[in-house]
């Protein structure tokens, strides 16, 4: 039996442009840049009312995000181990 080899070339790059390896660059998005005039904090957030958020406030905002990540972590693994015993009933 002869078996026949295919022969494949590699994609061409889109638009012409390529880099010395062959591979097509991504677009690299522009990032912002925040002027002086720009309400801009490095060590803390500026809340809507224009007054400053605190460690404590972020802290707090923090631990009620866990709680409820938490909360639906275990909602959906509760979803997927009564899944999987429906399923293993069903044989």
């Amino acid at each position: 039996m002869v078996t026949r080899r295919r022969h494949v070339t590699p994609p061409r790059p889109v638009n012409g442009s390529a880099s010395s390896n062959g591979a097509s660059e991504s677009p690299r998005p522009a990032r912002k840049r925040l002027g002086s005039n720009e309400e801009a904090r490095v060590n803390g957030v500026v809340a809507a009312s224009g007054g400053e958020v605190g460690p404590a406030e972020l802290d707090a905002l923090k631990q009620e995000i866990l709680k409820e990540m938490r909360r639906e972590m275990a909602a959906m693994k509760s979803e997927i181990i009564d899944a999987i015993k429906m399923e293993l009933n069903r044989r």
